[in-house]
């Protein structure tokens, strides 16, 4: 990944939560095909801004943890009302201390271009330096005001959301690779045309891990040799700072066309009976960077300036092995950064003390649980979810008004079939008393009825 050295300064502070609940009074935007008393398309624009303009200027995008965060974001369009609710949640790369928030709300218009509804900027100073137990912050209404270029806008209402500051927990190890300076070109068959690249990986003291699933290798393109190749290619590893004693190595190797097998099998890079050849190396003791990076940040913070810088090197190359020629010559130059979470919390503590930031400690104060907040999707599964119980609750009643009529039918059956069987009862009391009464005497002696 090419980056400019302005760029480099760059540190992945942490991330900013933002859900963006809802828009509230809002003056509607008059345009040729609606009435403004009848609502706005309405999103709402997310967009972290340095405020102070000297700072070198940072990315708009952002790696972490594989996925691509962007600095600036949008909700949905609501359509036809001056309420908007969106309830969407979003997380932006924080990658200064100056950055501030702001909040745009468009009217979107597609024929004539979207029109300005009002901005609120919240500034973030205070929620960097919160303890890490402490970075979660209840719903608030900011108001919504107009900016330079809208400053005879008519601005109304307000903008509902929901911040929460997360520190980068994580160690930031990037070696840019500048350039080589008089490299030899000792390597029989090599030449100045030969084409070469840099790889890196992370070793520890006794070179077990070399490679492979521990330290995966990292390499820039490649580049002609000509004795001062030129990479400007920055390079990302993944370390534990609880290893001290591990180092960072680099080596320029010349790229050949069977070199595809060590594409496959990043370790063979570390043997030196790899493909590619190796001109030299470089190892740079992780204990060390450790140390001069916190110097230097700390200097920065206390005297109030930005902040982190890269380390910049300028080493000679050594032989790759200890049996490989030791006609090896030339500089290669790297910017190095190795950032901790601790260095971050100690340039966070200088800097609260100096802006006159107290804060308290993390046991004197209860605060929500953040990490709850719905993003879009979970906001949508909880719509399909609540869809689902409504429709349940439907079916229930409905199969429980059919059990009903069933229970209801059944019961008029039985009394039907009851009193069927009462009759049938009844007749046979009344037949059994008429042939007692006609076995009688008395029967026998009168003449039949009807004569």
């Amino acid at each position: 990944m090419s980056m400019t050295m302005d760029e480099l300064h760059c540190d992945l502070l942490g991330m900013l939560e933002v859900v963006c609940h809802k828009a509230v009074e809002l003056t509607g935007a008059d345009t040729l095909v609606t009435d403004a008393k009848l609502g706005s398309d309405t999103y709402c624009k997310l967009m972290l801004v340095d405020t102070v303009p000297t700072n070198p200027k940072v990315p708009n995008r952002c790696e972490v943890n594989g996925s691509l965060h962007q600095s600036t974001v949008k909700t949905n369009v609501e359509h036809a009302t001056l309420n908007p609710h969106w309830e969407q949640a979003f997380k932006l790369p924080v990658l200064s201390d100056t950055m501030c928030l702001k909040a745009y709300v468009y009217h979107q218009d597609v024929a004539g271009g979207d029109k300005f509804l009002g901005v609120a900027q919240i500034d973030l100073i205070d929620h960097f330096f919160l303890p890490e137990q402490q970075h979660a912050v209840k719903k608030t209404m900011y108001p919504l005001k107009a900016d330079e270029k809208h400053a005879n806008k008519k601005v109304t209402g307000s903008v509902e959301l929901s911040l929460a500051f997360l520190p980068n927990t994580n160690t930031v190890v990037s070696v840019t690779v500048v350039d080589g300076k008089g490299v030899s070109t000792a390597l029989p068959g090599t030449t100045k045309s030969t084409k070469v690249k840099m790889c890196g990986w992370i070793v520890d003291e006794t070179g077990v891990k070399s490679a492979g699933s521990a330290s995966p290798l990292k390499e820039t393109h490649s580049v002609t040799h000509n004795g001062a190749p030129k990479w400007n290619t920055t390079i990302y590893m993944d370390h534990m700072p609880t290893h001290p004693t591990d180092t960072i190595r680099m080596k320029i190797l010349e790229v050949e066309k069977q070199d595809g097998l060590a594409a496959c099998f990043p370790a063979l890079c570390a043997s030196p009976n790899s493909p590619m050849k190796a001109v030299g190396k470089v190892d740079l003791p992780i204990s060390q960077l450790v140390q001069e990076q916190k110097e230097m940040e700390m200097k920065l913070a206390e005297a109030g300036e930005y902040g982190p810088k890269y380390l910049s090197k300028s080493l000679a190359l050594m032989p790759h092995t200890a049996t490989a020629s030791k006609d090896v010559k030339g500089t290669v130059s790297l910017h190095v950064r190795y950032m901790t979470p601790e260095v971050r919390a100690a340039v966070r503590a200088v800097k609260a003390r100096k802006a006159g930031i107290k804060t308290p400690a993390a046991a004197t104060r209860a605060v929500p649980d953040f990490s709850g907040v719905p993003d879009a999707a979970k906001v949508a599964a909880d719509k399909a979810a609540a869809a689902a119980t409504e429709a349940q609750s439907a079916a229930t009643a409905a199969s429980s008004k059919a059990a009903k009529d069933a229970a209801d039918k059944a019961a008029k059956e039985a009394a039907a079939k009851a009193a069927k069987e009462m009759q049938a009862v009844e007749d046979a009391a009344v037949a059994a008393k008429e042939l007692k009464r006609l076995a009688s005497p008395a029967a026998q002696k009168a003449p039949p009825r009807g004569q």
